[in-house]
């Protein structure tokens, strides 16, 4: 699927020369970047707070994630649009130190939705409640965090075989470091699910409900 969470990491944030930077805006401003996240679910209000970014110098779409480690740089994550239409992407192998959403948490002790990837939140309407963890193979460093930051978590991970694999993995981990846990299962991925639709709607209300 075409989507940010399947991303490359930068060990600096976004540079730009003077003359790309006449190029970088919101990617809601621009009509190739806007239809993308129109396709994906995404509203203009959220394109905008969470400062999707898109340089049409060179048809990128970046959006930046901080490491939840104080040791390590900010990152952007991305998605270049190729000559046939396609958004391409690269898997990164830095993902386990990063994620996005989660400086909302910090301190908070309520409960927080875990997802893999940024547009299972910007989709659904959920940025507000969830934490994109980028992948599907948290490391101790996260569930650390997750314990010292957050009362509980609830898991909507994708529904295929990785995302069965997680929701054990997490589990199985939240047991260990005493982190309540209630996994998600539906039919399909969480970006699938559109506001729009009644019966989907009223499924991400009930996800709401348990993040109260």
């Amino acid at each position: 699927p075409d989507s940010f969470e399947e991303v490359s990491f930068f060990k600096t944030p976004i540079k730009h020369s003077k003359t790309s930077a006449n190029f970088l805006g919101n990617a809601w401003d621009h009509v190739k970047s806007q239809y993308f996240l129109i396709s994906r679910g995404v509203k203009e209000l959220s394109a905008r707070k969470n400062n999707i970014l898109y340089n049409s110098a060179d048809n990128t779409a970046y959006i930046e994630v901080d490491s939840i480690t104080p040791d390590l740089p900010k990152s952007v994550l991305w998605r270049k649009l190729n000559k046939s239409g396609k958004w391409n992407f690269r898997k990164g192998t830095r993902a386990i130190y990063y994620a996005w959403g989660w400086e909302k948490f910090i301190g908070s002790h309520r409960p927080v939705l875990l997802t893999e990837g940024i547009f299972d939140l910007l989709s659904t309407g959920l940025e507000d409640k969830g934490i994109a963890l980028l992948g599907s193979s948290p490391n101790d460093v996260k569930f650390y965090w997750l314990k010292n930051n957050v009362s509980r978590v609830v898991v909507w991970m994708d529904s295929d075989p990785a995302g069965y694999k997680a929701n054990e993995f997490i589990t199985e981990k939240c047991e260990f470091f005493g982190i309540p846990c209630e996994i998600i299962l539906a039919e399909r991925d969480p970006k699938c699910y559109n506001r729009r639709v009644t019966s989907d709607r009223l499924f991400l209300e009930e996800i709401e409900r348990k993040l109260i």
